[in-house]
This record gives C-alpha cells, structure tokens and sequence, in this order.
C-alpha cells in the first residue's frame, strides 16, 4: 500500500505544476521515477529493520546473559563463558540457563554420571568443553552433534569404559567436531578402540590416551590425523606396535609409548616420521635395538629407553638420529656398548648410563674411553663397573687399556667369554712366566 501512495504522489508532484509542466515526462519516465524512488524507500525500511532486529537480538543475548547469572555456574557474559567447576554437581542444574553464543563451558571436577543427549545442542560457537574429572562412564549418541565450533574436549579422569557400549561406539560421537583440535581421554578404562574413530577428527592436534587399558592398537586408527602433534599413550596395556601404526603421522612431533609391556620395536616402525622430536619408549620390556629401529628419525632431539631390558645395541641404530641431543639408556641390561655406536650422535649433550650391569673387560673399552672423553655430558651418577672381581664399583671414566684389556683373564675366570679367546704369543708367555717367577 506504502508503494502505491508513492506512485501516486510522484504523479500528483507533476500534475500540480500547470498545464506546460503536466506533458514534460512521458509514462516511461514517470515509471522508471516511481521505481528508482520505490527501492530508495525500499532501502531504508531493510535499514530500519535489520537495526531494530539486531537491536533485539542483542536485548535478547543480553537478557540470556542475565538470566545465566541467576543460576548456580558463574556466568561471564564479557568473555562468553560459564564454569561449574568443582561444584559436586551431580547432575545439570534444571534452573541454569545457557546462551546459545557460549564459547566455553567448564563442568570440571563435579559428579556428573550422565548427561543429557541435547545438553549442547545448538551451541554453534562452542569452542571449548571440559568435563573431566567426573565419573561419567556412558555419553549419549550424538551429544556432540554440530558443535562444528569445538576446539578443546577433555573428557579425561572419567569412568569410559569398552568403546562398543558407550561414548566412542556410536562412532560416532566425534563426527560432527571437524574443528577439534585437542582431545582428551586419559585415565578412563577404555580397552578398545574401532578402527574409523578419529577419521573426521582431520585437525586434531592432541590425542591423550594415557592410563588406559588399550591392550593394541587397530589398523589404520590414526591414518586420518594428518595435523597431528602429540599422542600419548602412556601406561596402557600395549604388548607390541605394528611397523605401520604411525607410518601416516608426517607432522607428529612427540609420541609417548612409555609404561607399556612393549618387547619388540619393528625395523622402519618410523620411517616417515621425519619431524618426530621426542620419543617416550622409557619402563618397557624392549631387549633389543635392531639397526633401523629408529630409521627416519632424523629430527629426533630426546630419546627416552631407560628402565627396560635392552642386552644388545646395534652398533649402527643412532645412525639415523643425527639430530639426537638427549639420550636415556640408564635401568637396562647392557654389559658394553659397540664399537663407535655413539660417535654418530655429533649433537648429543646429555646422556644417561647409569644403573646397567656394565661389565669391565676388552668389550667396555670403547664405552671408557668415550665417557672419559666427554665425561660432561653425563647427567647422572657416574658409570661404575658391575665388574669383574677388583673392578667392580670402579668408575668407567677412570678405566684404561691395561685395567681392562689384561683384566680380561680375571673376567674369562668367572664369566664366559662374549669374544673368542686369544692366546698371547709365545715371547710374550715367556716374559710372563718369567716375570712370575722373579
């Protein structure tokens, strides 16, 4: 009707003019006046009426905000965030009101055993969800459904059990959260995990899966997380790691495996790992380093293999760790390290030897000579001979050829030889007889 008013008093405009004026504008102009004036009127009601919605919206937001405060969480509406931490809630509070524009909502440290499956729905802006420390053991089907906004998720100290009968079997519970980027899991009691779970999780950055009872890991289970830095699978029930479980972890820059039951690392388990820096293999049941145990390593800076059962050492491993800065070999069973295994590691400015059965003999020298050499980068109680006889509790760095080599009789005595026996020649019997004698 607005616009009908307008064609008429633009007509009218004209008519009032006199005869001489009335015929100056044909239809078609008078038209095109009428339609150029219709969309500068249409204009300004579309103005008009975004500000009165943004307007309310805004009032509506506010009021959210306000009645958010009434309720027993902290409400802030500044920073759009609302916390229940350590509130012994054992449930959601029925009278706590949540703004749909929430960036990040805390239920940390509370008694929450279930929640709701439309707890977070329509949070679009969410970004950051803590509900650790609780004792929930069961989520519902798609209780994460569109929080495409999700960043942050630490579910970790809660009471998840086997994937199949709850949070991770409906596979899934983290489909929707393609912007994830940390995920937190840890001291729950899951045993399994199904191969596809963390497919669509292709921004995870973090993955925390320590202290659980994850026995093995499933083929393919971290193809998909092509962006991922950290995994950590500390203090699980791991018996073995097949040599393609990380192949597809181009950019991981840590893994910790430690406080498993792993005896065995396949040759080229890391091969594509090149950006790998530090690597948790540390209070394991590994007895051997086979040559391209670490191959592909070659950004690795620390290297943690202390408090395991490793007997044998390749004397070529740390050929492939050029970039090594700190070694842990300390709490295992070696009696002598190769020949030359450590003069590859040219970056190397701590390691640690201590408390392995080092035993004294010919086989040990290089190991003597090379901590007397750099005895400052030792960073823990100085390496003793376990022995053999007189050389046992003696310092490694203070050992010298004739300690020893010619100590090796004494070892041949009480220990069978790890090199074949070599008779010294006969001048060299003699004089010895002879020396004996006098």
């Amino acid at each position: 009707m607005k616009g009908v008013n307008v064609v008429i008093y633009i007509i009218l405009l004209h008519g009032v003019n006199g005869d001489e004026d009335t015929c100056e504008m044909s239809a078609c102009e008078a038209l095109q006046q009428s339609q150029m004036e219709l969309r500068e009127f249409a204009d300004s009601l579309e103005e008009n009426n975004t500000n009165s919605y943004l307007c309310g919206k805004s009032q509506r937001t506010t009021k959210k905000w306000i009645e958010c405060g009434r309720g027993p969480c902290k409400c802030r509406p500044e920073t759009r965030t609302l916390s229940c931490w350590q509130n012994y809630l054992s449930s959601l509070p029925a009278d706590q009101v949540l703004p749909h524009d929430v960036r990040s909502i805390d239920l940390g440290i509370n008694r929450l055993s279930t929640l709701n499956k439309d707890a977070f729905q329509m949070l679009s802006l969410l970004s950051e969800l803590d509900l650790f420390d609780n004792v929930l053991d069961h989520l519902p089907e798609n209780i994460f459904e569109k929080l495409e906004s999700l960043k942050y998720l630490r579910l970790h100290k809660n009471r998840i059990e086997d994937v199949p009968e709850n949070l991770l079997s409906s596979l899934f519970a983290f489909t929707d959260l393609i912007s994830l980027r940390r995920l937190f899991l840890a001291e729950n009691n899951v045993t399994l995990l199904p191969t596809g779970v963390f497919d669509r999780l292709t921004n995870l950055e973090v993955l925390n899966l320590r202290k659980n009872q994850i026995s093995y890991i499933p083929q393919n289970l971290f193809d998909k997380l092509h962006n991922i830095r950290i995994i950590q699978l500390t203090n699980n029930k791991l018996t073995q790691i097949g040599v393609n479980d990380f192949r597809r972890l181009t950019n991981i820059a840590e893994l910790h495996l430690g406080q498993n039951f792993i005896v065995d690392i396949p040759e080229n388990s890391f091969v594509e790992n090149r950006n790998m820096e530090k690597l948790f293999l540390l209070a394991n049941n590994l007895e051997e380093l086979k040559e391209k145990t670490f191959n592909g390593l070659i950004s690795l800076t620390s290297l943690f293999l202390n408090n395991n059962m490793i007997k044998n050492i390749h004397s070529r491993v740390f050929t492939y760790t050029p970039s090594l800065q700190k070694l842990q070999l300390d709490s295992n069973k070696l009696n002598f390290l190769p020949s030359k295994s450590l003069d590859f590691l040219t970056q190397l400015v701590s390691i640690k030897l201590a408390r392995n059965p080092w035993h004294c003999d010919c086989n040990i020298l290089y190991l003597a000579i090379w901590v007397s050499n750099n005895n400052e980068k030792l960073w823990d109680s100085e390496s003793s001979c376990r022995g053999p006889g007189v050389l046992g509790g003696l310092l490694l760095k203070d050992m010298s050829f004739d300690d020893l080599c010619d100590g090796q009789w004494a070892s041949m005595t009480n220990l069978s030889p790890r090199i074949p026996i070599r008779n010294k020649p006969n001048e060299e019997l003699k004089e010895s007889r002879n020396e004996s004698q006098a």
